[in-house]
C-alpha cells in the first residue's frame, strides 16, 4: 500500500513535504523518499515549493510535492439511460473537458458506448494527451443488463494498455463529494444519487491518507408500502416508483432531447409527493445506520432544490425523538459529479505499485 498511499496523499495535499507524508502515511522517511523517487521517475509527481515553511533554519522552505504530468489525464465516463457524460480529469481531480453524447432510444447500450469512445480517441490525440486510466460509472440497470467485462472490452478496443475500472454511478459521485467537500461532512454519512432512478452510497471517512470506504446503497428500493405497486427489483412500494426522476417525468417525454430538465415541468403536487416519499425512505436508512448527515446530489443543484427541496424539512420533522440533529445538504457538484468520481475511482484502483503502469496508447 506504500506507493498508492503516498500518491493519494500528494493528490489531496498539493505542496506536501516528504516529512508530512511520513507522518500521514506512517511510513519511514527512507521509505517515503524511495517511493517519491519512483513516482517522480514515472512523471506523475514533481517537486514544488512546500505548502508550509520549515520551523527554524532561517525560515528556509521545504521542498514540496504536487501531481505533475501536465499532459496526463484520466478519462471518466458516466453511462445513463439517455446519454453518456464523459470528461478528462486532471490527476488533482479537476474536471477539465466535458462532452455529452445523446443515446438514441432503442440502441444497445454497448453500441452507444462504442460510438462515444470512437469520438473520444481523436480528441485526446488532437490535444496530445496521455490517458493514465479509465473509470466508467454505470447505473444499476446497466450493471444488471450488460456484462461488466463486455463494457470494459468496448473501451479496451479503443484505448490500449491502460487499466479500466467499472463501478456504480452513485458510489463514484459519493467519492467526488467526499474529495471536494469531505472536510465539511461527518465521518459517517449517506450520499443520495438522483439519476434516472435513485441510488446512493454510505461513506465512512478514513484517517490521514486512508481513503473513504464507500458502500453502494439501493436507496430507491427501500419499500415504504407493502401494498404498493410491484417493482422490477421484486419488492413492492419502492421509493423509486414514486420519487425517481424517471417516474416523475413519465408524462413529460423524458428523453435525450429533453433530458432531466423536463422535471421542472411536473406539478407542485407531484414534487411534494416525491419529496415526502424520498424522506420516508431515507429516514429508514438513517435510523438503521445511525447517520448524522445526508447529501443529495446527482442532478443540477437548482433542479434538486426545485423538485426535492422540501425533503430537508421533512427529514427533520421525521427524525426520531432524542436523536442528534440530522444535517441535510444538497451537493453543488451537479450532474458531472459521477464523471469526476469515476476518474478518481480509477486513480485509486491503479494499485499498490504506481510506478509499474505505463500511459495508454490510443487506437
Amino acid at each position: 500500500m506504500g506507493e498508492i498511499a503516498v500518491f493519494r496523499a500528494i493528490r489531496r495535499c498539493s505542496g506536501i513535504s516528504r516529512v508530512e507524508l511520513a507522518n500521514i502515511t506512517g511510513l519511514t522517511s527512507a521509505a517515503v523518499s524511495q517511493i517519491v523517487r519512483r513516482i517522480i521517475d514515472a512523471e506523475l509527481v514533481q517537486e514544488t515549493e512546500a505548502r508550509h515553511r520549515t520551523v527554524g533554519g532561517g525560515g528556509r522552505s521545504r521542498v514540496g510535492l504536487c501531481v505533475g504530468a501536465m499532459k496526463m489525464r484520466v478519462l471518466g465516463v458516466t453511462v445513463r439511460r439517455f446519454d453518456v457524460l464523459w470528461g478528462l480529469v486532471t490527476l488533482a481531480g479537476d474536471l477539465e473537458d466535458t462532452w455529452q453524447t445523446p443515446l438514441d432510444d432503442g440502441r444497445p447500450a454497448l453500441e452507444d458506448l462504442g460510438h462515444t469512445m470512437d469520438t473520444i480517441a481523436p480528441l485526446v490525440e488532437a490535444k496530445k494527451l496521455r490517458i493514465m486510466t479509465v473509470g466508467v460509472g454505470l447505473p444499476t440497470f446497466q450493471l444488471a443488463w450488460e456484462p461488466r467485462e463486455a463494457v470494459a472490452q468496448v473501451i479496451a478496443e479503443r484505448i490500449l494498455a491502460t487499466p479500466i475500472y467499472l463501478g456504480h454511478n452513485g458510489s463514484y459521485a459519493a467519492l467526488a463529494e467526499d474529495w471536494f467537500n469531505g472536510a465539511n461532512l461527518a465521518k459517517h454519512w449517506l450520499y443520495v444519487f438522483l439519476g434516472v432512478g435513485i441510488g446512493g452510497a454510505v461513506v465512512r471517512r478514513g484517517e490521514g491518507a486512508e481513503d473513504p470506504r464507500i458502500s453502494s446503497v439501493e436507496t430507491g428500493h427501500v419499500g415504504i408500502d407493502s401494498e404498493g405497486p410491484p417493482c422490477f427489483c421484486g419488492n413492492r412500494g419502492c421509493v423509486e416508483l414514486t420519487a425517481a426522476p424517471l417516474s416523475l417525468a413519465h408524462g413529460t417525454k423524458l428523453s435525450a432531447r429533453g433530458g432531466l430538465e423536463s422535471l421542472r415541468r411536473i406539478t407542485a403536487e407531484d414534487k411534494e409527493t416525491a419529496a415526502r416519499t424520498l424522506s420516508y425512505g431515507l429516514m429508514s436508512i438513517v435510523n438503521v445506520l445511525d447517520l448524522e448527515t445526508i447529501v443529495i446530489g446527482g442532478l443540477d443543484q437548482s433542479l434538486i432544490e426545485e423538485v426535492y427541496g422540501s425533503t430537508r424539512q421533512l427529514l427533520r420533522e421525521h427524525t426520531t425523538p432524542n436523536r442528534r440533529p440530522l444535517q441535510v445538504g444538497i451537493s453543488t457538484l451537479g450532474e458531472w459529479s459521477s464523471v469526476s468520481g469515476a476518474a478518481m475511482g480509477a486513480m485509486d484502483g491503479i494499485g499498490q505499485d504506481v510506478s509499474s503502469w505505463r500511459p495508454a496508447a490510443i487506437r
